[in-house]
């Protein structure tokens, strides 16, 4: 059928009547129905439990059976069921997307070749069947309720026309997703132009719960639920019918640049906290699990790209009290992550959030050792004098008073302290360091110079930040004293 010919109202209520008395017919083969839905698997990626075969699925595989000819077909048991099913899929294939896909079948052929075709969704390309096409309808109309099966058949046409006028919803609505825990978001902020950070809660018609399971049961806990967020950007799609004889070429969209803005504005979130925010997975391509169920496919993800530091996740959370101020301070850095100046301290921040997400026997010095790494390469440090530069450096950046310049003097100095400790052996002599407190100090003080960098950048020059006395800070080309204060410089980077 031309497509300028055809009556899509006619089209739906012939397929919606067809639909319901196979609903009718079905009713006298439940038992084979919720045998077959116990028996099948409704796969889910990576997820350690399996659970029932959605309808969807359960009946597309019994309609293939009866219909196609296949094992459970007997000629007289399952003839009425099968009379059913060609009035369905008579009325199916007059739509011109199945009527263009589908080759000229004879009336009693039982030739699967000719209920062939492939279907294209944003994430994978594979073979699918009138049958299955036919399940999703039944299943989407049954849920439904009252006049289901009219809604269904009006939105499944809806989803195959291209130009989508008409019927709005969530049914060609997709996310590329990054699940995180570690902040405790109360309501749905935008990040980016087509970026959203929210609160897990309601991402469930997109993201299997075997996802969750499959990294910690502890996740399906309320309390730990709390601290689960969701950074979304979404997307609208139409399925691709075609042919068999047209196997087309197919790149799946992986959301592009997703994963590592999402990693990015995790990062982030982690060093303003100074609390672990780990990305546990990345799920490109989530699409509605309505959407699927009525195209007869299995809700699944066709990727899952687990996080690197998903074995930091543990049993500890935040307060009880919406991370808003992370989360602001978080938004306005990543906004700002085009300019010259975030990629310069971008390596800077994640090597800060890897510290916080860090694990294993040896734990507490790597630590140390990334939050060194971290403010030698911040403070731009030559040879020579390396860790008198830095206190300097850091106590002239980050202070303004002398008493207050001194105290961050003397902690860098217990920090450079463990970090040569760490990194060399240390002496019989030597006093004993508390690592804990010596990492939490010279964490705060990576963060605020962090911080103060993204703001203002670099000074001209690093050598004019320099203690000289109590607390005075010397210029060492002209001599003078105490003049330069946090702020009072003019940075030469270009942000």
């Amino acid at each position: 059928m031309d497509s300028s010919e055809f009556d899509a109202e006619d089209w739906v209520r012939g397929l919606a009547s067809a639909l319901a008395g196979l609903a009718a017919t079905q009713e006298a083969y439940r038992d084979e129905i919720d045998l077959t839905r116990k028996e099948a698997r409704s796969p889910k990626v990576s997820s350690p439990r399996i659970g029932p075969a959605q309808l969807s699925d359960a009946l597309g595989m019994i309609y293939a059976d009866v219909y196609l000819g296949g094992e459970l077909f007997e000629e007289r048991r399952y003839a009425p069921l099968r009379s059913g099913l060609r009035e369905v899929r008579d009325r199916l294939v007059r739509h011109p997307v199945f009527a263009s896909a589908l080759p000229a079948r004879e009336a009693d052929s039982r030739c699967g070749r000719s209920e062939e075709f492939w279907l294209q969704l944003p994430d994978r390309q594979g073979l699918s069947w009138t049958t299955s096409i036919v399940g999703g309808l039944m299943a989407r109309g049954l849920e439904r309720g009252g006049n289901g099966f009219d809604e269904a058949c009006r939105e499944l046409n809806w989803l195959l026309d291209p130009h989508k006028e008409g019927l709005r919803g969530d049914l060609d609505l997709g996310y590329h997703v990054a699940v995180f825990h570690g902040l405790r978001l109360d309501e749905e902020v935008r990040i980016g132009d087509d970026m959203t950070v929210r609160p897990y809660e309601g991402m469930d018609p997109f993201v299997n719960e075997g996802v969750l399971e499959s990294l910690s049961s502890d996740l399906l806990d309320p309390e730990r639920r709390k601290f689960l967020g969701a950074i979304v950007k979404p997307f609208r799609w139409t399925p691709v019918i075609r042919p068999l004889s047209d196997e087309p070429e197919f790149e799946p969209d992986e959301g592009g640049s997703f994963k590592q803005e999402a990693e990015a504005f995790v990062e982030l979130s982690a060093v303003l906290r100074g609390a672990p925010v780990v990305n546990l997975v990345t799920l490109p391509n989530c699409l509605n699990r309505a959407t699927c169920s009525l195209l007869g496919q299995s809700h699944i993800h066709g990727r899952c790209i687990w996080g690197r530091w998903v074995q930091a996740l543990d049993g500890s959370t935040g307060t009880g009290e919406p991370d808003a101020k992370t989360l602001e301070q978080a938004r306005n850095v990543f906004r700002a992550r085009g300019k010259a100046r975030y990629a310069t301290y971008e390596p800077v921040i994640a090597r800060l959030a890897e510290a916080l997400a860090r694990t294993g026997r040896f734990a507490l010095e790597d630590k140390i050792l990334d939050v060194a790494i971290a403010l030698e390469r911040m403070y731009e440090l030559d040879k020579g004098e390396i860790e008198f530069k830095l206190k300097s450096r850091a106590a002239c950046l980050l202070e303004s008073e002398s008493e207050r310049r001194l105290e961050v003097f003397r902690d860098i100095g217990q920090f450079y302290e463990a970090r040569s400790a760490i990194v060399h052996r240390p002496g019989r002599r030597r006093k004993k360091i508390d690592k804990a407190a010596v990492f939490a100090k010279g964490y705060e003080a990576a963060r605020r110079s962090l911080m103060r960098l993204l703001e203002h950048g670099p000074p001209p020059d690093w050598n004019q930040m320099v203690i000289a006395g109590a607390g005075r800070t010397k210029d060492e080309n002209s001599g003078t004293g105490g003049r330069v204060q946090p702020g009072d410089y003019k940075s030469n980077d270009k942000a």
